[in-house]
């Protein structure tokens, strides 16, 4: 079994409008499509696929497969009725199977059971639409927030660091201290003298010494 996907937006960075998915992607004449082929939702089916990209038929009508397929060319929307395409028969007027196709299309479309049940679809994937609309942006604001977070834990892990270094330097400029009280107070300074060289009190000074 073959799934055929009509598709109204493009998939990642594949550029041919129809492409079969048999564990690779193809084009229409059997080449291998490499560009976009690691596409999530291409690399998602385990199944015999055929991907058909609405929005890549415009203009394109190189085989018979995009002939038909260009019926539906997006491009062609009634500006008032975007339910509507317009599409100029006199291009298919010398194919019988396509005139066929498109006087079946123009009898399902105006008959208004069907016209009402458009509508609805209508409704139904705008509802998916905005749904997907709602979670995309939450999902985006989520990612601001996060990357906000990521920031001000690199600049508290900054300043960690820096007041790190600090507590270092000080407790080297303390040690330096400490020797040079020692070594004064060997060579026969007393504490008072000390305390006047060094600029510390006598207090201090004394407390180095133990």
């Amino acid at each position: 079994m073959v799934a055929v996907y009509l598709l109204g937006h493009r998939v990642g960075d594949i550029k041919e409008p129809v492409v079969y998915v048999n564990h690779d992607v193809y084009d229409y004449n059997g080449k291998v499509v490499k560009d976009g082929k690691e596409e999530p939702f291409v690399e998602s089916l385990t199944h015999n696929s055929i991907i058909v990209q609405i929005p890549r038929l415009k203009g394109r009508v190189n085989n018979r497969l995009e002939k038909v397929l260009s019926v539906f060319d997006q491009s062609r929307k009634d500006a008032e009725d975007k339910q509507v395409l317009n599409i100029d028969e006199n291009k298919y007027e010398d194919d019988a199977d396509m005139m066929y196709m498109l006087h079946r299309l123009t009898a399902a479309a105006a008959d208004s059971e069907m016209r009402q049940d458009m509508n609805v679809e209508d409704e139904y994937y705008k509802a998916i639409e905005d749904r997907d609309t709602a979670i995309m942006k939450r999902e985006k604001e989520l990612k601001q927030k996060d990357e906000q977070l990521q920031q001000k834990d690199e600049q508290l892990q900054q300043k960690s660091e820096q007041l790190q270094q600090r507590d270092e330097q000080l407790q080297q400029r303390d040690e330096q201290l400490k020797n040079v009280v020692k070594l004064l107070y060997s060579n026969g300074m007393d504490t008072l003298q000390i305390a006047k060289t060094t600029g510390i009190s006598n207090d201090e000074v004394t407390a180095m010494l133990k």
